[in-house]
C-alpha cells in the first residue's frame, strides 16, 4: 500500500498524463485512501510548522506583551491547525470536487462524477505534499490547479480548453462571491470603526 501510494504520487508529479490515464480503473476507495493519507501528511507538517513558529516567537519574547489567554490560545494553535486541515480538508475537497463536476457536466463531460472527483483529488498531490512550506506553498497550489486541468482532460473526457474553463469557472465563482461578501459586509464595518477612531469615540 505504501509503495503503491508513493508510486502514484511520484507519477502524478513526474509524469502526470500517463499516470492519469493509468488511473482510470482505480476504485473510489483507493482514491479516497490516497487523498486521506496525503491530507494527513499535510495536516501533520502544517501543525509542526505552526509549532516551530510558536516556539521561535516565544523565544524572541514576542508573547511577553500578550495577555495569558492569547498566549495559551497560540500554544494550542498547532492542534487547531491539524484538526482544521484534516476535517475541513475532507469536507471541502469533496464538496468542491462535486462543484467542479457540475461545470464538467455543463461543458460536456459525461464520464461520471467518480472520474471527475478522481481527477480533482489526484490533481491536489503537489499541494498536499508541499503546501505546508511557507510562502512558496502557493506555487504548489497553482501546480495542483494545472494538474486538475490535465486530470479532467484525461478522465472526464473534456478537451483541454473545456477542462481549463471548468476549473477556472469553479474557482472564480467562489472567489467573486467571497470578494463581494467582504465588500458588502466587512468594509462598511471597518470604515465605521476607522471613522469612530478618528472622531475619538
Amino acid at each position: 500500500m505504501t509503495y503503491a501510494l508513493f508510486e502514484r504520487a511520484r507519477g502524478l508529479i513526474a509524469n502526470p498524463v500517463e499516470t492519469f490515464v493509468a488511473s482510470k480503473e482505480d476504485p473510489g476507495k483507493t482514491v479516497v485512501a490516497y487523498f486521506g493519507i496525503l491530507l494527513l501528511f499535510l495536516a501533520v507538517m502544517s501543525a509542526l510548522m505552526n509549532a516551530l513558529l510558536f516556539s521561535a516567537l516565544s523565544s524572541s519574547g514576542f508573547f511577553g506583551t500578550m495577555n495569558p489567554f492569547a498566549s495559551k490560545f497560540m500554544a494550542v494553535m498547532p492542534v487547531i491547525v491539524f484538526l482544521e486541515i484534516l476535517i475541513f480538508g475532507f469536507v471541502f475537497s469533496g464538496l468542491f470536487g462535486l462543484w467542479v463536476h457540475l461545470w464538467v457536466w455543463i461543458l460536456g463531460g459525461r464520464n461520471g462524477a467518480g472520474q471527475t472527483l478522481k481527477a480533482f483529488l489526484y490533481g491536489l498531490t503537489p499541494a498536499l505534499i508541499f503546501g505546508w512550506i511557507p510562502v512558496v506553498g502557493i506555487l504548489f497550489a497553482v501546480w495542483s490547479f494545472i494538474l486538475d486541468i490535465l486530470g479532467l482532460r484525461e478522465l472526464a473526457g473534456l478537451s483541454p480548453a473545456r477542462a481549463a474553463l471548468a476549473m477556472v469557472i469553479a474557482v472564480l465563482i467562489p472567489l467573486v462571491v467571497v470578494a463581494v461578501f467582504l465588500v458588502v459586509f466587512f468594509l462598511p464595518i471597518i470604515h465605521a470603526a476607522m471613522m469612530s477612531s478618528r472622531m475619538g469615540y
